[in-house]
């Protein structure tokens, strides 16, 4: 019998902050019961394995806190039966791997936040095949992807923030971005990007904030045959190594569309940075290999 079984009424329960290593199926009620449980905090404890069902019957649950633990494995059953579950939060933990289907069953899930783990590889069948009709904000910053399987995120398609900043992805797939109609918010800053296609800007017509960073940007495509982005109102540039021709044209085009760029506290933008390279060319330069061959990159980093 589980040790909360006295108390049938119980909703919220807070269990952070302590030296907690497990979490078993039975803790909650006896066998082939079901817990009222809607809020369960089991943040900042020593959990390290997240075990086959171990939350099944936890049915009305709708909040589960999982951030700061030391999880390292999850089994892929392991959010089985968590059919009211509307925010998972799993940040500040171990993870490096997560398995086919882990999340597939969780359909009334909208925040997701995987940030601040060792996560490497985003596979495509970790959200399963099913759409996930109410999730719109994920968050996967913080990792270490450089595989990002160009399907994985199919299943939402009303996703609305999108994070992935300070990984390591070198490249974007424009599969990955053309189920993603309803996005809103995009952070793909701090990775490794070297080029972003021009289709990719294309599906993005309701994006309003996009965070383009501290890549290894040396151009865009050109923005004044885009006819999307028509919402957007933010973006950040600085950190890039673009080309001076080519920053002219983004600056102009955003400051005739009201978008707003310059960062004033930013060291790029008060002259302690350089925010670009002078080339020997008289145009913007849009070919990846050719900037590869002018050294563009290096001259930056050299600056």
């Amino acid at each position: 019998m589980g040790i909360f079984y006295a108390l049938p009424n119980l909703r919220v329960l807070n269990v952070s902050n302590n030296n907690l290593f497990e979490i078993k199926r039975t803790l909650f009620m006896a066998p082939g019961e079901i817990a009222p449980l809607e809020l369960l905090d089991y943040s900042s404890n020593n959990v390290k394995v997240l075990d086959d069902s171990v939350f099944c019957r936890l049915k009305k649950l709708r909040t589960l806190n999982l951030w700061l633990n030391q999880i390292n494995r999850i089994h892929p059953r392991a959010f089985l039966g968590l059919s009211s579950l509307q925010t998972l939060h799993l940040q500040g933990n171990k993870i490096s791997i997560l398995p086919d289907d882990v999340f597939a069953n969780l359909t009334a899930l909208e925040k997701l936040d995987l940030s601040k783990n060792n996560i490497q590889k985003l596979g495509l069948r970790v959200f399963g095949e099913r759409i996930l009709r109410k999730l719109i904000y994920l968050d996967l910053s913080n990792n270490y992807i450089a595989d990002l399987h160009p399907l994985a995120l199919s299943s939402m398609p009303f996703i609305k923030e999108l994070r992935l900043r300070r990984n390591r992805l070198v490249s974007l797939d424009l599969r990955m971005f053309a189920p993603l109609r309803q996005l809103q918010l995009l952070t793909i800053n701090e990775n490794r990007l070297e080029e972003i296609d021009g289709e990719i800007l294309d599906t993005l017509d309701r994006l309003n904030h996009l965070e383009l960073n501290n890549n290894r940007l040396t151009f865009l495509p050109d923005l004044k045959s885009s006819q999307n982005l028509l919402q957007l109102r933010n973006i950040t540039l600085e950190g890039n190594p673009w080309q001076c021709l080519c920053l002219d044209e983004i600056t102009s085009w955003l400051n005739g569309r009201h978008v707003s760029y310059a960062r004033p506290s930013s060291a790029y933008f008060s002259g302690r940075k350089p925010l670009c390279v002078v080339t020997p060319m008289d145009k913007c330069l849009r070919d990846l290999q050719e900037t590869k061959a002018q050294g563009i990159v290096e001259s930056y980093e050299k600056i």
